[in-house]
């Protein structure tokens, strides 16, 4: 059975009682440095955090707003917000017409979050680097462990950097994404890259804890797929890896024809993470990046 404990926040029906508040701002002061192959000290982690949501979940607004802090006041932080589950399934006749939803979210979020079926992924959930991937229970964290969690988790250096360039070209609506993993420490081959790319600034209605719909609510890092449209990523390489080690990779994507996503709005995040089944089941995220995506003039 398949859990993480990471940041487990809450389930569907929760009521957010019996949680101390922590007010804004969560800011924590870290020296920003810039990436350099040649700096072997220079081990900085950017934390992914993944949240599982859905415009029906009356609870999600609460814990996308403390996403959205959590960003914003800490120096080095990724989201990615997949919509999955039962509650993120369209309700036009109530007025939620619009669909997040997208078949990788749903096959991540069922991974991750070991649900049997897409309806049984409970949101709001928030998964820091995929900790604790493969424990035999998950340990629900109240929402205000979030701000701690990120704390200790920023402090761990990571064995690799990312660097990460994006563009896309209105003329064929493709998108082309290069940089470099860089290794500080010997790695093995069970390291997998993934790309995703979020849309941020989507004003599309939400249900509200009170159950009234939000008819201007802004979604922030929504998921709309990977790069290449697959949800686990590809090796970053077929051998183990000699510390030192600077291996570029290239994607391209070209955008569906009838999806109604603004470009100027993306984002590509990378995410380097360890996948071994045996002895153990890890899924730890080792590091991550993300930049803009630039539009080609």
């Amino acid at each position: 059975m398949k859990k993480l404990i990471a940041i487990c926040l809450f389930t569907s029906l929760s009521i957010f009682s019996g949680c101390d508040i922590i007010e804004a701002p969560y800011r924590k002061e870290i020296e920003k440095k810039p990436i350099l192959p040649s700096d072997s000290t220079n081990k900085l982690r950017t934390i992914l955090l993944e949240k599982f949501t859905g415009s029906n979940c009356g609870p999600c607004p609460e814990v996308n707003a403390l996403a959205q802090s959590v960003y914003k006041d800490f120096v080095r932080i990724n989201v990615i917000s997949y919509h999955a589950g039962g509650l993120a399934r369209p309700d036009a006749a109530n007025g939620l017409p619009y669909d997040f939803r997208t078949s990788q979210g749903t096959a991540i979020g069922m991974d991750l979050l070991d649900g049997s079926t897409p309806l049984n992924i409970n949101t709001p959930t928030v998964v820091m680097d995929r900790l604790n991937y493969g424990t035999s229970s998950s340990i629900p964290v109240p929402k205000t462990l979030l701000v701690t969690e990120v704390s200790k988790r920023i402090d761990v250096e990571s064995p690799i950097s990312l660097t990460i360039y994006p563009w896309y070209n209105p003329a064929n609506r493709t998108i082309d994404i290069s940089g470099n993993v860089i290794f500080y420490e010997a790695g093995t081959k069970d390291y997998l890259l993934a790309i995703a790319l979020v849309e941020d600034d989507i004003n599309k209605p939400q249900k509200k804890v009170d159950g009234k719909i939000d008819t201007n609510y802004v979604h922030h890092f929504v998921f709309r797929t990977n790069i290449p449209d697959f949800a686990w990523g590809s090796e970053v390489s077929t051998n183990d890896v000699p510390v030192g080690s600077i291996i570029p990779y290239n994607r391209t994507f070209q955008l569906p024809a009838n999806v109604d996503w603004n470009p100027s709005k993306f984002t590509a995040v990378a995410y380097v993470y360890k996948k071994t089944d045996a002895p153990i089941l890890t899924r730890e995220v080792l590091q991550s990046s993300s930049k803009q995506v630039s539009i080609v003039p």
